[in-house]
């Protein structure tokens, strides 16, 4: 492929636009950081975008340039571009286990990621309409769902054999597409009808087609996008007559439970991986448990845009049709998190940036975090200096697992044995934090990434 200086006028620049804190759930930090990626030539209309975590590669569907780019998700470097039908045009991308599906204005599209050999073409059979279009692939990843504006027909393919098994006819106007938790229902949302349609995909047909507005509402006749979380219930983005955004919430069924209202236009939106979070095109963040905005970014972007996360689930990856650039939010990830616990002992789980994977890495306890360990450059290390935090650097059998390497996704998992604790911290609530470092040493001057603070209870 082609590459390109990533800081030339036709190459890539990550920059670090905004770091924002809000507060969320039981007390914990939710970071979001903004990083765009500018200058991306002539690369245009940015309609559709996915991610290959393995290969830690973006790919970002242009409906202007009739292709895909493909970027570093780590770094953004442009890695080339993988060119398509220049008759037809990109407008829903997604990719799964080695290869890409592209829902273009003529047909469905199955790619082997590494060489771009179409694996599967079906075409649709064009009435007119909206030529927008969006695919969607259950969480198993066993079958593909692809739905045009352009056409009456729902495609469903079977990710094994790459053969499409259904058209099932759902009428026309739907341009997106989402699948139930265990791919047995599909939902396709028709922007300028503001309605649903639910598929039964077992039996092949339509189950019902539903408004997803409030009664008496209006909306204005932008695309919509929506997601299904775990328990089945459908989140559907659009936009009010008087250019207001809002998300309504949706059963099993198709039927309008609440609706949440968002402080901009936005018609991205997904889940974060652990379903705390609602993020939208626009850099608005919702808290599910609340249903409440929690953050707001200015991302000055249009409102037309997809999001996909990325890095285990610590990026949002932002697409935006008008602007040739993609935008980057991290932080949904908590640094540390609890992933065992008993009356013996507490597992922990560490998860760093991308960047840090293979780093050297430190853990240590505390049994405050009031003023901190001063490092170099005006940093500091969150916890305070005493006996709780030199034994964690030396007791390796209490504590294990407080230093080493992150494996290749940026984590390492650690273990804080009670047997042999002292009394003092029995029963108590203590804080555990981690730094990374260059090289191979634990030096002041090498830290590279610090975590926040996270609490622990020792048990009694």
């Amino acid at each position: 492929m082609k590459s390109f200086n990533a800081t030339s006028p036709c190459g890539i620049r990550w920059a670090l636009a905004c770091l924002l804190f809000a507060m969320v759930g039981s007390g914990g930090a939710l970071r979001a950081e903004e990083f765009p990626i500018v200058e991306m030539g002539a690369l245009r209309g940015c309609v559709g975008i996915a991610v290959d975590e393995e290969s830690q590669k973006l790919y970002v569907a242009s409906a202007l340039s009739h292709g895909l780019a493909v970027l570093s998700v780590e770094t953004g470097t442009f890695l080339g571009f993988v060119p398509l039908d220049p008759g037809a045009y990109p407008t829903g991308l997604a990719y799964n286990d080695g290869k890409i599906y592209v829902e273009t204005s003529s047909a469905t599209l199955v790619l082997r990621a590494s060489d771009q050999t179409v694996l599967g073409q079906f075409s649709h059979t064009s009435f007119g309409g909206w030529p927008i279009g969006d695919i969607s692939i259950s969480r198993s990843g066993d079958k593909v769902c692809a739905v045009s504006g352009v056409s009456a027909k729902l495609h469903v393919i079977d990710s094994e054999t790459d053969e499409l098994t259904d058209r099932i006819n759902v009428g026309s106007g739907n341009t997106e597409v989402s699948l139930s938790p265990d791919a047995t229902r599909a939902y396709l949302m028709n922007p300028e009808a503001a309605s649903v349609t639910v598929v039964d995909l077992e039996q092949g047909e339509v189950l019902a087609t539903k408004s997803f507005l409030p009664s008496g509402a209006s909306h204005s006749r932008f695309h919509s996008e929506s997601v299904v979380d775990a328990s089945g219930q459908v989140f559907v983005s659009w936009v009010t007559s008087d250019s207001m955004g809002r998300v309504s919430i949706l059963s099993t069924e198709g039927d309008l439970l609440r609706t949440i209202a968002l402080p901009a236009i936005s018609m991205g939106l997904t889940l974060s991986r652990d379903e705390r979070f609602l993020v939208t095109g626009a850099g608005i963040i919702v808290d599910i448990s609340t249903e409440e905005v929690v953050v707001d970014l200015p991302l000055s972007a249009p409102a037309d845009s997809r999001v996909v996360f990325a890095d285990g689930g610590d990026l949002a990856l932002i697409s935006h049709f008008g602007r040739s650039h993609v935008t980057k939010i991290a932080g949904f990830r908590s640094d540390i998190s609890v992933s065992a616990s008993s009356s013996e002992a507490i597992s922990l789980g560490i998860a760093a940036p991308v960047g840090e994977r293979g780093k050297l890495y430190q853990l240590a306890a505390s049994y405050s975090k009031d003023n901190g360990i001063p490092l170099s450059l005006g940093r500091q290390f969150p916890l305070d200096y005493d006996s709780l935090l030199t034994l964690s650097l030396s007791d390796r059998q209490a504590f294990e697992g407080f230093g080493g390497f992150l494996d290749h996704s940026a984590s390492a998992e650690a273990t804080v044995r009670f047997v042999g604790l002292p009394s003092r911290a029995r029963g108590k609530t203590v804080y555990v934090a981690f730094a990374t470092f260059d090289g191979s040493r634990r030096q002041r001057d090498d830290v590279r990434f610090l975590s926040e603070p996270f609490p622990i209870t020792i048990a009694p």
